[in-house]
């Protein structure tokens, strides 16, 4: 499974997961990257506010944030 799927797994049914390792997994187009590096990474991004139905991209790296 690739890392994306592996993610969206991960928050659909944390239960059935003992862990995870995700190397190098597809977060997004530029914009969602570079807004992570514009904030010094992931741990330093907030997201504000976003529809998670229609922004899934912020939705994954909020949930990774986590």
């Amino acid at each position: 499974m690739g890392g994306l799927g592996a993610i969206f797994y991960l928050k659909e049914h944390p239960k059935d997961i003992k862990g995870v390792v995700i190397l190098g997994p597809f977060l997004g187009d530029d914009s969602i990257i570079d807004e992570l590096d514009e904030a010094g990474g992931l741990y330093k991004w907030h997201p504000g506010d976003y529809d998670p139905e229609d922004q899934w991209q912020a939705n994954i790296c909020s949930f990774l944030k986590q």
